[in-house]
């Protein structure tokens, strides 16, 4: 991919807008891909370095939308010194609007050539890891093309972490909501291929990094998220006993307490996620907790259900979590008015 993004690139010619983005998509992907990887030694040998960075440049200038992302993979070229030579040469990275650059070294003429391991800065890893989140936080932690990027970045921060400086590693370890952030590297470790291997190393610094734990517990503590999980050979999955399927009590949330036939119910789209990815999609829409309603009385939700009874959706399957002083069970209905009657029945139980 590096090697076809970088001919794309040469090849583009002026006034070629499509032409533009769809190389800048190939060459960042490839990019990305390498960073952190043996493959970032193949940046090194690609040639007119300095006609990239402009065209870098020129396309931030243009595509206000993609400057984070023409930020991430120019601070990923300058990780090579000879990437940073041509910066310097050049001057044309000072035209990069908006998104800081880091700053290209200028090595002291003193200086002495040594075997140390290169100087990481743990708080601007640490702060890019964090933002990141935040960002990710902000989408809702969604499965979305424009999530790719900041999963990409928290990566990077995450590694740089683990690798230089695990003593900041509490922060990564501190950071909350955890399940739905897990939630969304599983989706995006099965929708997005060309991240895949970035994701996956995520995985495991997240899962298998001492300092990190907290990661592991939360991974360990849903049915679903350990089970996809569990196929990676990542953490061990939940027992066949903890299934959704099953009634179940909630190792890590509390359940308020139930009065005598009171009955609480959240309920989604059984058939969420089909159009992307099929039958392996629908099922890591259960991953997402935005695709769940809120939990409500069972009159309430039938009451929010009947409204969509005369509407196009009313044959569309309907996924439903009862709760009550039993534990939790799930019901499967082949149509809305089909759950309203299965509720109705729970309700008379």
């Amino acid at each position: 991919l590096i090697h076809e993004g970088h001919a794309a690139i040469l090849k583009v010619g002026p006034g070629r807008d499509d032409d533009s983005a769809a190389a800048f998509q190939q060459f960042r992907r490839g990019v990305t891909r390498a960073d952190g990887s043996h493959e970032l030694s193949l940046l090194q040998d690609l040639e007119q370095k300095q006609k990239v960075l402009g065209f870098l440049v020129d396309f931030a200038q243009n595509r206000r939308s993609h400057r984070r992302q023409v930020s991430s993979v120019v601070s990923i070229l300058l990780k090579d010194s000879k990437w940073q030579e041509a910066a310097k040469e050049s001057g044309v990275l000072q035209q990069l609007p908006d998104e800081p650059l880091p700053d290209t070294p200028s090595k002291p003429e003193t200086e002495k050539v040594s075997d140390a391991k290169p100087e990481r800065s743990d708080s601007s890893a640490a702060g890019a890891a964090l933002l990141a989140f935040h960002e990710l936080e902000e989408m809702h932690f969604e499965c979305q093309v424009e999530a790719a990027d900041a999963l990409s970045r928290f990566a990077q921060g995450v590694g740089l972490l683990v690798q230089w400086q695990q003593e900041e590693l509490k922060k990564i370890d501190a950071l909350e909501p955890k399940l739905p952030m897990l939630q969304l590297l599983c989706q995006a470790h099965h929708f997005f291929p060309y991240q895949r291997d970035q994701i996956f190393h995520l995985l495991q610094e997240l899962l298998q990094s001492s300092a990190l734990d907290s990661w592991r517990i939360a991974a360990q503590g849903d049915f679903e998220v350990s089970t996809y999980l569990g196929n990676l050979r990542m953490v061990d999955p939940l027992s066949a006993e903890s299934s959704p399927e099953h009634h179940y009590r909630s190792s890590d949330e509390e359940e308020e307490p139930h009065r005598h036939g009171e009955l609480k119910v959240r309920w989604m789209w059984q058939d969420a996620g089909r159009g992307y990815g099929g039958v392996i999609g629908a099922g890591l829409a259960k991953l997402n907790p935005t695709r769940w309603s809120q939990i409500l009385r069972v009159e309430d939700i039938i009451a929010d259900l009947q409204e969509y009874l005369d509407g196009p959706s009313a044959h569309r399957p309907v996924r439903l979590e009862v709760r009550g002083s039993f534990g939790r069970k799930r019901i499967e209905a082949k149509s809305v008015a089909e759950a309203v009657q299965r509720l109705m029945e729970e309700q008379d139980a």
